[in-house]
């Protein structure tokens, strides 16, 4: 449904589902997320292509999939 707000994580790809409960937990919108984001792996990714990821509506490529692997590993060490 055009124009809906979607709350729920819908992506049925368990990194995007990690990368939102991360976000989610630290309570960073999108647009503060894919900062971090670029921060850690230095490689941008736009707040749509992440809203799309997190609704479903498209999945990562490869490459951002390595790229997302490589961002949560270095978030858990962090911890």
């Amino acid at each position: 449904m055009r124009g809906r707000l979607q709350t729920d994580n819908a992506s049925d790809n368990e990194l995007v589902r990690q990368f939102h409960q991360w976000r989610i937990s630290k309570g960073y919108g999108r647009g503060k997320a894919v900062e971090v984001f670029k921060e850690k792996v230095g490689f941008s990714v736009s707040y749509r292509t992440l809203e799309k990821w997190e609704q479903g509506v498209s999945n990562p490529s490869n490459s951002a999939e390595f790229l997302l692997t490589q961002f949560l590993e270095k978030i858990k060490k962090e911890k």
